[in-house]
């Protein structure tokens, strides 16, 4: 079984809880990577989880050194175990295309070797207009249909990876 790994620096909190209730649900091993102690992941952890629904046998935490991509150069460096990985990180999602990998957003889109070029592309050229200040640098809050798409789309995908293996 492949493993799902998670940019964790790049996922809000109720996605990461999202994310590790479909590991435990479907016993795929779910790796967070970010260069800090992730507050959540370390309570969910601790929990006897019942009341979560959370089973600390699927989760993991890896802590890289801090620095630039410090988590992406991780994930990346491993992506022959990954099945998915979930990020907000356009350039990581690229990189992890190159090698056959798919990437989920914080808002449910997949990206894979058939639309990462277009997206990086999309994603730089906003970056331009931005720096030219022809373009405001906004963010959307994640609303409840992103939550919504998201779930479905790990549930999609997970599912498909189990179907595969």
């Amino acid at each position: 079984m492949r493993k799902l790994f998670v940019d964790a620096d790049s996922v809000p909190a109720r996605l990461r809880t999202i994310i590790m209730k479909a590991s435990s649900r479907t016993g795929v091993p779910a790796i967070f990577v970010a260069d800090r102690r992730l507050s959540d992941l370390e309570s969910y952890k601790q929990k006897q989880i019942r009341e979560t629904r959370i089973n600390p046998r699927w989760i993991e935490m890896v802590v890289v050194p801090s620095g630039p991509d410090s988590a992406d150069d991780y994930i990346f460096s491993r992506a022959e175990e990954a099945f998915l990985c979930v990020t907000h990180d356009i350039p990581l999602s690229c990189r992890l295309a190159e090698k056959g990998v798919k990437s989920l957003s914080d808002r449910g889109d997949v990206i894979d070797e058939g639309n990462a070029a277009e997206r990086l592309s999309l994603r730089n050229a906003m970056y331009a207009f931005r720096e030219e200040g022809i373009a405001a640098e906004r963010t959307s809050p994640l609303t409840e249909k992103d939550i919504r798409a998201f779930s479905a789309a790990l549930d999609r995908l997970i599912a498909a990876e189990l179907k595969n293996s």
